[in-house]
């Protein structure tokens, strides 16, 4: 197996580079912190079909985002920027220097946190070879999973 594109197990913190990444199964979130009235208005706007896989996401982002930047859960929102990219809100103040990324499948959601721009992306298991060889042609080596460092998050919620 390529290092570069191991299976992560549903559950923990991994950590690649300075970011966070957490993957779910989809069904396991209903333990997840709930939406806020914000987030709710967001999620009514969407279509049917999003609903699901928009909540799955955010629900997980907003728990990586209460661990690792030490804020209590009911004060962590994800809301959409203007361009409908995530962006992490803890008590009612963006947080700019914390990037979030977001995917999904029909199985499982990701979510990634990172003081930088940050991107994930899930597939299932049958694309793998399909994503490696994409990822030869458009990541660089400095992108790579298998050249990150390693170290705590930097990052913690404005007063805390």
């Amino acid at each position: 197996m390529d290092t570069a594109f191991r299976i992560l197990a549903p559950g923990p913190v991994h950590r690649w580079g300075g970011a966070a990444l957490i993957v779910a199964r989809r069904a396991d979130l209903h333990r997840a912190p709930s939406l806020s009235p914000a987030e709710r208005r967001v999620l009514r706007a969407l279509p049917a079909w999003r609903r699901a896989e928009w909540a799955a996401g955010r629900l997980l982002a907003k728990r990586l985002v209460r661990d690792m930047v030490a804020a209590p859960a009911d004060e962590v929102e994800i809301l959409p920027r203007d361009d409908g990219s995530p962006c992490v809100v803890v008590a009612g103040s963006p947080l700019p220097a914390v990037h979030v990324s977001l995917s999904h499948t029909a199985r499982h959601v990701a979510a990634a946190l990172a003081p930088e721009p940050v991107g994930v992306d899930l597939c299932e298991s049958g694309s793998a070879a399909a994503v490696r060889r994409v990822a030869d042609r458009v990541l660089s080596p400095r992108s790579s999973p298998s050249s990150a460092r390693t170290g705590p998050m930097p990052w913690r919620a404005p007063g805390r």
